[in-house]
């Protein structure tokens, strides 16, 4: 079926729309703020690592062995960076480069075979316009290619595919219908860089767009046949995270269209109940599919995050928070002596647990660098959604065993934060590092080898989060003063010596027990019942643990 074109006046009112007015199924008040204040040191730290890999307005990498300049990688960071904000200079430093001559980009020509292959990517023309317009560039500037003209020469505007993009490919001169390659995410990003241009396609575009939305709520990567007369997504198509988070995103500025807010409920549904347990996406659900991974579940959590801001979908706001916290735990970061990486690659994301292990052993190795480059422009929006799960608490047992395992739990962190923790005192020497959890706590583990007062500081990615004082307990004999003589049948005072104030204290003799905790001296005093045969008999005095032990002979009389 075909889906009406938008009303003008849609379009117009979208970017200045109040939340109020997104009434629809699916749509509910903001829920981001409930989920915890955000915490913003992850994103700022990956959109810090990305802005510093930028040269000349480029990104470049090594890839099949040579150095090779990614103008759409440049793009996706520079949209990245727009979205994280605090990157002016960077997000202009990108959209200048591109604007130089956007036909490096957006064109080819090669040799191949003995024949001659040339063309325009329609996709690559469409970034190419968002990212300029992104950084406020007017696109008319541009003197190598009109964009706008060039993307609309390249919408169908008639028929079954009418709003449809395609490339423009020849071979030896003719055309050559296999080399086209357009797909949904270029169709996503031509519905975004259109309609911020104001061209008369941009309702075709978007209509097209639709149509690439499946039943499930998903949006299917790859178009019918040009050939088809129904391109609308049929049964059986396989689901894809990222064109179903390009779609979402590049459709939030038309957010107030009846049938736009239907397509972003659909999708904020599906991408949540699609998410792994762990907070990750894969890449969709063909057999080629990639398993959880950085660049799938960065684009799904950006996109639910900016969902949740607008209210659409009950749990946008907890899918992001969950896809932000498994991003996070896979950042390059650590904090002071427990940093395990190079400080040049502190932000990075990494693709998965394989690649971040590597980058502490290897450092980020050039030939893995376009990987982290991708990870990272694709995840840094999504690790906005990080968020605070309460206020931070330190806690440890008061007392611990002289070489004894002791576990400091730290509360209230955003998921995925790192810790470190430093002891001093009888604690001196020791460092442990820890991730928090999904539920924003963590268990950083130490073994004392002194005796004494050990204070350990636990600090976070944005400082000390704080501290505490346990008190070390070494082996010892413990004083046990009492009577030498006891009654039978009456009640015997002991006093048992050399504790630590509130040290747990059993005193035993014969059936009778007495559990008590020291005073502010160190003592315990208490009774025993006295039972059995008349004669010598053995009273025991334990403490805290099994090596702080005393013993004292009594004899039983009548």
């Amino acid at each position: 079926m075909r889906h009406p074109l938008r009303r003008a006046s849609a379009l117009a009112a979208a970017p200045v729309l109040s939340l109020a007015l997104l009434a629809v199924p699916g749509l509910t008040t903001p829920a981001q703020a409930a989920a915890g204040d955000l915490d913003p040191v992850a994103a700022q730290r990956a959109g810090d690592w990305l802005a510093g890999q930028v040269d000349d307005g480029l990104l470049t990498y090594r890839s099949f062995g040579a150095p090779f300049t990614d103008y759409g990688l440049s793009i996706d960071a520079e949209l990245a960076l727009a979205a994280v904000g605090g990157q002016d200079a960077t997000v202009d430093a990108i959209a200048a480069a591109v604007a130089e001559d956007p036909t490096v980009y957006t064109d080819y020509a090669y040799p191949f075979d003995g024949a001659q292959y040339a063309g325009r990517a329609a996709g690559a023309v469409a970034k190419a316009l968002v990212g300029l317009q992104a950084a406020g560039v007017n696109p008319a500037t541009v003197e190598e290619i009109d964009l706008v003209g060039a993307l609309e020469a390249q919408t169908a505007d008639t028929g079954a595919t009418a709003g449809r993009i395609a490339d423009v490919a020849t071979k030896d001169g003719e055309p050559d219908p296999t080399g086209d390659f357009a797909n949904t995410l270029g169709q996503a990003f031509a519905v975004r860089g259109l309609q911020a241009a104001g061209s008369d396609e941009a309702d075709a575009a978007t209509d097209f767009l639709l149509l690439q939305q499946c039943g499930a709520g998903f949006f299917r990567q790859d178009f019918a046949p040009a050939t088809a007369t129904d391109q609308a997504c049929g049964s059986g198509a396989d689901a894809s995270v990222d064109a179903t988070a390009q779609a979402v995103l590049s459709l939030l500025p038309q957010a107030g269209d009846a049938e736009v807010d239907a397509a972003l409920a659909d999708a904020a549904a599906w991408l949540a109940g699609f998410q792994n347990a762990n907070g990750s996406f894969d890449s969709g659900t063909d057999a080629t599919a990639f398993p959880g991974n950085a660049n799938s579940t960065g684009l799904a959590g950006w996109a639910l995050g900016d969902l949740a801001d607008l209210g659409v979908g009950a749990a946008s706001a907890d899918a992001a928070a969950d896809a932000a916290a498994w991003l996070r735990a896979r950042q390059v970061a650590g904090v002071g002596d427990c940093n395990r990486f190079d400080d040049a690659d502190l932000g990075a994301v990494a693709y998965d647990d394989t690649a971040r292990k590597g980058a502490r052993t290897d450092g980020v190795r050039p030939a893995d660098r376009g990987q982290f480059l991708r990870a990272t422009a694709q995840a840094a929006p999504a690790l906005a959604s990080s968020t605070d799960t309460g206020e931070d608490a330190v806690a440890a047992k008061d007392l611990a065993r002289k070489g004894r395992a002791l576990t400091v739990e730290v509360t209230g962190l955003a998921p995925g934060a790192k810790l470190c923790l430093t002891g001093s005192g009888a604690g001196r020497g020791e460092t442990a590092g820890a991730t928090a959890g999904r539920d924003g706590s963590a268990g950083l583990t130490v073994s004392p080898e002194r005796a004494g007062t050990a204070t350990y500081e636990v600090r976070g990615e944005s400082g000390v989060v704080g501290s505490v004082d346990v008190r070390v307990l070494g082996p010892k004999t413990l004083g046990v003063d009492t009577a030498r003589r006891a009654e039978r049948g009456g009640s015997h005072v002991v006093t048992v010596s050399g504790l630590v104030p509130g040290e747990r204290t059993v005193v035993t003799f014969r059936g009778s027990k007495s559990v008590a905790r020291a005073d502010e001296e160190g003592r315990v005093v208490t009774e025993v019942r006295v039972s059995g045969a008349l004669g010598l008999a053995t009273l025991r005095a334990k403490g805290q643990f099994a090596d702080r032990t005393g013993e004292a002979t009594v004899r039983v009389v009548r």
